[in-house]
């Protein structure tokens, strides 16, 4: 019936006359050039690039000076950015809008007289929106060496590793969702160490950071929990940030995973299994129920 109607339709043309003809051309290139226009709108990239640099010019005092950069195409919304240097953290809420090619410039001061000397990492971490809603986290790493001459030069002796898990989207339960950490001290003293996740879009835990108690020579494994979100990518990236003191010293490191997201048919063989018992029992009852009768 679709060439039926094909045919009304271009008996119509030949009968409308001509204003109504370009009346009607003009509509519809009118709504196919707005389409095309919305379709680019769609097109538009968000993207943010962080800058740093820092300068120490009395001893316990760090001067920091962050850019935040819109250099994607669409406008980001409700900026927010967190500085965070080991234990200390300064937030900066309702930074505003960045539009395309727009710059958030931050400057920070960080003043603590007992500093001990050693490496630093700091984290920044910068939260917007896009038009639509979605929330994205954008995370930026540096190193501020602080009194080096002063550290000491005893090797790292705490090991960290990371082992990151292989998520399934199509099981639904009995699934772990873990990354395991393995932290070990290898000094003859016991260290306070402090292990800070940084996740990307899509995923998501409740306690980010952790801190461990190691006596010597003692290793401990923990559990990191993850939530899954729809926003998950096939491949995601994160960071950990693992700081302590030792021998009155500062050391810290940048450690990087990965975890996979995939789809893969699971077939729920002890749910089969489940289900034949349970019809099997169900219909010797009915048989017997029948039978009683």
């Amino acid at each position: 019936m679709g060439w039926l109607r094909k045919i009304e339709f271009f008996q119509k043309v030949k009968k409308m006359r001509t204003p109504k003809l370009i009346r009607a051309l003009f509509t519809f290139l009118a709504v196919f050039f707005t389409g095309c226009f919305s379709l680019s709108a769609y097109g538009l990239t968000v993207k943010t690039d962080i800058h740093s640099q820092y300068s120490i010019k009395e001893p316990g005092a760090i001067n920091m000076e962050i850019d935040i950069t819109n250099t994607g195409t669409a406008t980001v919304y409700d900026v927010v950015a967190t500085i965070t240097i080991a234990d200390w953290a300064e937030p900066y809420d309702e930074l505003g809008d960045n539009p395309p090619g727009g710059k958030i410039n931050i400057k920070s001061r960080y003043v603590n007289p007992r500093l001990k000397p050693g490496k630093y990492l700091v984290t920044v971490l910068v939260h917007f929106e896009e038009r639509g809603g979605a929330t994205h986290r954008k995370y930026h790493f540096f190193e501020i060496a602080y009194r080096l001459d002063k550290a000491s030069s005893d090797p790292p002796r705490v090991s960290v590793d990371l082992k990151s898990p292989i998520i399934n989207k199509k099981i639904m339960w009995g699934q772990k969702r873990n990354i395991l950490v393995s932290i070990k001290n290898h000094n003859k003293k016991p260290v306070k160490a402090h292990v800070h996740f940084c996740l990307p879009d899509g995923l998501a835990t409740y306690e980010p950071s952790r801190f461990y108690r190691l006596s010597p020579k003692k290793e401990i494994a923990d559990t990191i929990p993850l939530i899954l979100r729809k926003r998950a990518r096939d491949t995601n990236t994160y960071k950990a940030v693992v700081w302590y003191e030792q021998n009155g010293t500062h050391y810290s490191e940048l450690l990087k995973g990965k975890i996979r997201v995939v789809s893969k048919p699971v077939y729920f063989r002890w749910y089969l299994v489940l289900g034949i018992t349970v019809l099997l029992i169900f219909s010797v009852l009915i048989y017997y129920r029948g039978k009683r009768r």
